[in-house]
């Protein structure tokens, strides 16, 4: 989620949020970002859950998506970020420093540095 978290966002610095709708963008940054990260999902598992999540908020207010869709909003977000679509998470970085100062086994420690690298994600930087 992390990954499509920075695709997502960094469509929008190139796109505004005016022109390409929101919900398409979003379900072709996840279904990227499974690709990206090299655990790929199929269209169809990503709507799944997006229909899921749609009816625990009430449903039809946010209409039907389809694979084609979620196709189109992918291709996008090539086009827009010329297919530039690596991505360094911190997390890595954060568990091989706890791991070489031999903290890993102190879990309140190693959840807290998790949750910074999980927040680091959510603050866009301008």
């Amino acid at each position: 989620m992390a990954t499509a978290q920075v695709l997502f966002q960094r469509f929008y610095y190139v796109v505004s949020m005016k022109e390409v709708g929101v919900r398409d963008i979003a379900l072709g940054a996840i279904f990227l970002a499974s690709k990206v990260e090299e655990h790929p999902r199929r269209p169809r598992d990503i709507l799944n859950v997006y229909d899921e999540l749609v009816e625990l908020e009430g449903g039809a207010a946010f209409g039907s998506v389809h694979e084609p869709d979620i196709i189109a909003g992918e291709i996008q977000i090539l086009c827009k970020l010329g297919f530039n679509v690596q991505v360094q998470q911190p997390h890595g970085f954060m568990i091989n420093y706890l791991r070489s100062l031999e903290l890993t086994d102190d879990e309140e420690l190693t959840q807290k540095a998790w949750n910074y690298m999980n927040d680091s994600g959510a603050v866009i930087d301008h």
